[in-house]
């Protein structure tokens, strides 16, 4: 690791110095679960680091009814919902652009609810599912598939909230302006908690899955400017992210996952 980077930890250092006041000062040898600095680090970023949507396998949805429902062309979103008094920033919405948003892939389930399982509140063939910010909620009309028989585009109704008998039970992130760009996501470098109990030594403790990326992730437009000047954000429902300036090309974001948004019991 380079010296640059290895200052970055010890110079924005809030979350260290969170997680040293909450273990105390040893001079002894002493092993302190992972988790509890990751906990740290969510508790800092939970309050600094601002909201925004980023969709990381798109899947388009055109809506083809009710498209007025969604009258304004610029939605304001709020950078910390609990706090909208610290800043907002404006999207695209679909309605300026010709009805057209891109939906996260795994928010559809295919074969309705009865397919999808008693326990899925997104979007099915006879589910609609609210969009976040937008004040309107979407039903599947028809589902378009690709010569594989995949699905490849939802067409799709729109209706404002407070038109609809019953809210919806669930609220999915969207996009509509977007960029291109890709998401790493790191998981634990490490299988165990603590490494030096492995006979073999650290590096067969190394966990050979802990990246993948997501290289045709899409994120709203002003994210280009904006994440520049706001490094750490949070991915709505998906968890914090950290702009890569120095793997950035020019127009392409690129972003590392720095957590998810919670402890996964079963990573060790």
């Amino acid at each position: 690791m380079s010296k640059r980077k290895i200052l970055n930890l010890v110079q924005k250092k809030a979350a260290v110095n969170l997680f040293v006041a909450k273990v105390g000062v040893t001079m002894a040898s002493a092993y302190f679960d992972p988790s509890l600095l990751d906990a740290c680090t969510r508790e800092i970023l939970n309050s600094s680091a601002p909201r925004t949507m980023v969709v990381l396998d798109p899947l388009k949805a055109t809506i083809v009814e009710g498209l007025d429902a969604a009258k304004a062309a610029v939605l304001t979103v709020p950078d910390y919902p609990a706090s909208p008094e610290r800043g907002s920033h404006s999207i695209a919405s679909f309605s300026a652009l010709s009805g057209v948003l891109y939906l996260e892939r795994e928010d559809f389930r295919d074969g309705g609810k009865a397919g999808a399982g008693a326990g899925f509140k997104r979007l099915t063939e006879d589910q609609p599912v609210g969009l976040k910010h937008a004040n309107v909620a979407i039903a599947v009309r028809q589902v378009v598939r690709d010569a594989a028989g995949q699905v490849s585009e939802l067409r799709v109704a729109c209706q404002p909230l407070d038109s609809l008998p019953a809210k919806p039970k669930c609220f999915v992130h969207w996009v509509a302006d977007p960029v291109q760009g890709d998401v790493r996501l790191y998981e634990q470098l490490l299988t165990m908690k603590n490494p030096e109990e492995h006979p073999e030594g650290l590096i067969v403790a190394m966990n050979p899955n802990s990246l993948s990326v997501k290289p045709c992730a899409l994120a709203d437009r002003y994210l280009l400017t904006a994440a520049a000047i706001q490094r750490h954000l949070q991915f709505e429902r998906l968890g914090y992210f950290y702009l890569d300036q120095d793997s950035s090309p020019p127009g392409r974001l690129i972003f590392n996952r720095t957590f998810t948004l919670k402890e996964d019991v079963g990573k060790y």
